[in-house]
Formats: C-alpha cells, sequence, structure tokens
C-alpha cells in the first residue's frame, strides 16, 4: 500500500506558494486603493473644489457689476443661470431669509462641496444677499441685529443715571481739553510765526532810504516891460480962428 501524502518539502513549497499569492492578492488591493484614493484627491482638487470656487466668485462679481452699472437686483433664478445648477436644498434661515443650496460632489462619494446663497425677500422676487462657501452661517451668528425679531434693550434708571453722570463728566473734560489743546496750538503757532520772523530779519538786507532827490531848478517869470504912454496930439488948428487978431 503507497503513502499519498506529501513530503514535508512537498508541504513546505506549497505553503509557501500560497503565502506568496496571498501576498501578491493583497499588494493588487492595496495598490487598488492607493490609484481610488489618488484619483479622488485629484478629482477633488482639479475639479470639485475649482467649480465650487468659481461659482461663487461669478456670484459676487455679478453682484457687484450689477449693483454699479444698473438698478437691477440680482435674484436667484438669475444665480441659478449664471451657474449652470438648480438648488439641491432650499430653507428658510431663522430670520426669514430664503438659502438655496448648490452641492459639488467631492472626490470621496459621501462629502460634498456645499455653497449657500442667501436671499431677503423684495416684493414678489428673492434678492441676492449674501454667499458663502462650506459651513452655512445663520443671520443672527453673523450679526446680532440681522434677526427676524427686533432687538429691544431695555435700561434700568440706575442705568441711565450712571449714562447721564458719565456724559458730562465727559463733556466736562473734553471742553477742558479742547481749551488747553487750542491754547497749546495757539502758542505753537505763535512760536513758529516769532521764529520765521527772526529768520526773515537775519536773511533779509538792511533797508536803506533812498537818495534824496533836488526838484528841478524852475525859471522867475519874466517881468513886464514898463508901460509907456504916448504923448498926446495937439488939435489942428482952424482956418477961422485968427489968434493975431
Amino acid at each position: 500500500m503507497s503513502d499519498s501524502s506529501p513530503s514535508p518539502e512537498q508541504a513546505s513549497v506549497s505553503e509557501q506558494n500560497a503565502q506568496h499569492k496571498g501576498s501578491s492578492k493583497r499588494l493588487v488591493l492595496l495598490i487598488g486603493v492607493l490609484a481610488l484614493g489618488l484619483a479622488a484627491f485629484a478629482y477633488d482638487r482639479m475639479i470639485a473644489r475649482p467649480a465650487v470656487e468659481a461659482a461663487y466668485t461669478a456670484i459676487i462679481d455679478s453682484n457687484q457689476e450689477m449693483n454699479r452699472n444698473t438698478t437691477e437686483i440680482l435674484t436667484n433664478d438669475a444665480v441659478q443661470k449664471l451657474i449652470g445648477k438648480t438648488p439641491a436644498e432650499t430653507f428658510q434661515d431663522e430670520n426669514g431669509d430664503t438659502v438655496e443650496v448648490y452641492k459639488w460632489r467631492a472626490g470621496m462619494p459621501i462629502r460634498t462641496h456645499d455653497l449657500f446663497a442667501v436671499y431677503k425677500q423684495s416684493g414678489d422676487k428673492l434678492m441676492f444677499f449674501r454667499v458663502a462657501m462650506g459651513k452655512y452661517e445663520t443671520g443672527s451668528e453673523i450679526s446680532k441685529f440681522d434677526t427676524k425679531d427686533p432687538i429691544v434693550i431695555q435700561l434700568t434708571d440706575e442705568d441711565i443715571a450712571n449714562m447721564s453722570t458719565d456724559d458730562g463728566e465727559s463733556n466736562a473734560a473734553g471742553g477742558d481739553a479742547a481749551r488747553e489743546s487750542n491754547a497749546a496750538e495757539r502758542a505753537l503757532e505763535q512760536a513758529e510765526q516769532d521764529a520765521e520772523d527772526k529768520e526773515n530779519a537775519a536773511t533779509d538786507p538792511p533797508a536803506t532810504d533812498p537818495p534824496a532827490t533836488d526838484p528841478p531848478a524852475t525859471d522867475p517869470p519874466a517881468a513886464d516891460p514898463p508901460a509907456t504912454e504916448t504923448p498926446a496930439a495937439d488939435p489942428p488948428a482952424s482956418a477961422g480962428d485968427d489968434s493975431t487978431k
């Protein structure tokens, strides 16, 4: 009767072959997982994330351009046409704003890149208000004044009295400080003016009186010649007068 059981050497070789095949399968599996991870990382960095960032930039630029050049508003319909995508989800913020959520599939199937477009009601339209990527923050988280309910601050009589006292002290201190500041400013201006006057006096040549000029000589008026009397002429002798008779 022959013995069909493998020899120890054959068993050792078979075991080594099995281990080698198992290692090869694990290596192939690891290489495949690594390749999928690299592909997902490349897709996320080169396609998904740039897409959501481009949509974010396009909305911001369009809103700024519209506000600068026209009186129209950027509506939710215009945003959808601008980025070529419809919202995956819509909800109402606690302050009444309408929020549209746009999603881009990330490299990992279970993750998405989200963009949140927030609108306020303007008549029968939704007017664009703000946009955010990643994590959404409510209106109250951004500003305590961006809430649906009005904020009422109740002051006590003690608070009002303290505010009045602080205002009075502040005004009094401010008045004294203002007067001191004005006096110091005037003194500084006067000192600068004095220094400028001294510098001008040192650099300007001394003023000299212009030489006196003699008035032009004037000729005395010519004296009138003495008047001369002409002798009176004797009347002519008449023919009938005979002085000898």
